[in-house]
């Protein structure tokens, strides 16, 4: 069956530091772009958006699509800065989820969190936990950063979701994210990595782009009318009808 999937990236203060080769930013980044790939690659139904859980980022980078260059375009828009608010980035991956071109999708969050979680207590899991069941909403967490604090929280999580949840701790060290992340099933469900060709330049660049660009900026941000025009701006791309159809359709009207 084909899936919906919201990717929540950590644009907090966190990701500036270097504890990950070729840095924390881009590796995470990298891990990212492997899970984009995988789910577009298994079926082409597949959609994928990406929301930022840092406080001074826009919260959603790119609502429901299959266009890849689309996604990686929003990815190049996060901004580092502030702290991770898991919590309520949750709840709008299920407000962006409840938007899948499809009702009967396979919901998924895939949540990135390498900084302190400081808006998630542990005797507030269960309800977490209640609230994306009733939804139907599976989740995997990619933890890195070794943050301590962080670990009783996550497998409280994991242990709550059972089979609805995938947890990957990744140590930091000499080797590639990406890599460890590869041999788990948050990679192996969609047949492995699923990497690009250097032909492809085009989406080289996007990708190049967002992460030489993933730097901080302060700001205020509207989340509400950004959610709103994002879901909006979503919709529009699914009832616009194939340009070749708009195409042919002119030709008709004009003969």
């Amino acid at each position: 069956m084909p899936d919906s999937t919201i990717i929540i990236i950590d644009t907090s203060d966190y990701m500036q530091n270097g504890d990950y080769a070729p840095s924390r930013s881009e590796s995470q980044l990298e891990c990212i772009h492997a899970v984009i790939n995988g789910r577009l690659a298994r079926s082409p139904e597949n959609v994928v958006g990406i929301l930022a859980s840092g406080s001074k980022s826009q919260r959603v980078l790119s609502a429901l699509t299959n266009n890849q260059s689309s996604i990686l375009k929003g990815l190049h828009k996060a901004e580092i800065g502030g702290l991770a608010e898991i919590k309520k980035t949750l709840h709008v991956a299920k407000l962006a989820l409840d938007y899948s071109p499809e009702p009967y999708y396979g919901k998924r969050i895939v949540m990135f969190i390498g900084s302190p979680i400081t808006d998630l207590k542990q005797e507030e899991i269960k309800d977490l936990v209640r609230f994306l069941r009733s939804n139907e909403i599976m989740l995997d967490i990619i933890s890195f950063g070794e943050i301590v604090e962080n670990a009783p929280i996550l497998e409280l999580l994991q242990n709550e979701m059972g089979n609805d949840c995938v947890y990957v701790p990744i140590p930091t060290g000499p080797h590639i994210m990406r890599d460890i992340l590869a041999t788990t099933e948050v990679i192996k469900r969609d047949g492995g990595l699923h990497l690009y060709g250097n032909d492809d330049a085009e989406l080289q660049r996007v990708m190049q782009e967002s992460m030489r660009d993933f730097i901080g900026a302060d700001g205020q941000y509207d989340e509400d009318a950004a959610l709103e025009a994002a879901l909006r701006a979503s919709m529009n791309d699914y009832n616009a009808p194939p340009q070749t159809n708009t195409n042919t359709n002119n030709n008709n009207n004009n003969n």
